[in-house]
């Protein structure tokens, strides 16, 4: 596994969202500065205040013509993680660690505020972290998650986290692996359709197709309660549990689709220039089925 390392990314909000407070993304809101989207006839946006007069002079058909401007603004960024008995190996904590510490460091270098949910069970009230500007609070977070207990039986308490983000809306990026049923998902992204969501399924070592031998003794770990039971590869069952991990990943990806979502998939090590690179819509290599 590439070893992760934690770095400014790049991102940008779908849409034009509603926000009173300035920032850098552009927004529905109307303004006098911001981002330039055209020109318009006076008679349709009558604000004299945006007259362009060299426009208007040169218009064919006499035209007043203003200047049509969107106000920029800004909006919180939060890691909603699951902190799991299923997400304790170390290969998984680093990743979650170093994603919480490149969100934090790009949302402030964008001028935006920075929180953080991590559930198990139920939403872990000593992990919540409202949303704030502060400097260095991904980082100092990324440290105590690194020796935090990923120990939950199950990761239900993502369901609650929609009350920890606010009425604002939001970009949450659903931190998990994403090992619990397919209704459950389902739930957890209806309660989520608010936000502007991306999911970052984070999958260890032991989930890499390409790390399953053909033969001998492998030590797995049960996706709920972490604990651990040997069992003996055979070329059969080896190519049975490769099948299995392909067709999980096509499921969540066909799932994720179903509600407009494209995924960010972290297998081997996080990357900040691999979020910069889905953001800015380019085609995620990582969302094709290994």
């Amino acid at each position: 596994m590439t070893a992760s390392r934690a770095g400014e990314f790049l991102y940008r909000i779908p849409g034009r969202p509603a926000s009173l407070r300035p920032g850098a993304h552009s927004s529905r809101l109307d303004g006098g500065s911001g981002v330039f989207l055209g020109l318009q006839p006076l008679l349709s946006r009558p604000n004299p205040r945006r007259i362009d007069l060299r426009r208007s002079l040169t218009d064919p058909y006499g035209q007043w013509l203003v200047r049509n401007m969107s106000e920029r603004v800004s909006v919180p960024l939060y890691v909603v993680a699951d902190m799991s008995a299923s997400m304790a190996t170390d290969d998984k904590r680093e990743a979650i660690a170093c994603l919480v510490e490149s969100a934090g460091l790009s949302a402030w270098r964008t001028g935006d505020p920075f929180g953080f949910v991590g559930a198990d069970r139920t939403v872990r009230t000593e992990w919540f972290r409202p949303a704030t500007h502060a400097r260095g609070a991904g980082s100092r977070l990324a440290e105590l998650l690194r020796s935090a207990a990923f120990d939950g039986g199950n990761a239900a308490g993502l369901l609650d986290a929609v009350r920890h983000l606010g009425k604002r809306r939001t970009l949450v990026l659903l931190a998990s692996d994403f090992h619990f049923d397919l209704g459950t998902l389902r739930t957890l992204l209806a309660s989520l359709a608010g936000h502007f969501v991306v999911p970052v399924v984070v999958w260890g070592a032991a989930e890499s197709v390409a790390n399953v031998p053909d033969r001998g003794l492998v030590d797995l770990a049960d996706s709920e309660n972490a604990a651990r039971r040997f069992l003996w590869l055979r070329p059969r069952l080896a190519e049975r549990i490769r099948s299995a991990l392909r067709q999980r990943r096509t499921d969540l990806i066909a799932t994720f689709a179903q509600f407009g979502l494209r995924a960010i998939f972290i297998d081997d090590g996080f990357d900040p220039d691999h979020l910069t690179h889905h953001f800015l819509g380019g085609t995620d290599d990582a969302t094709a089925v290994a």
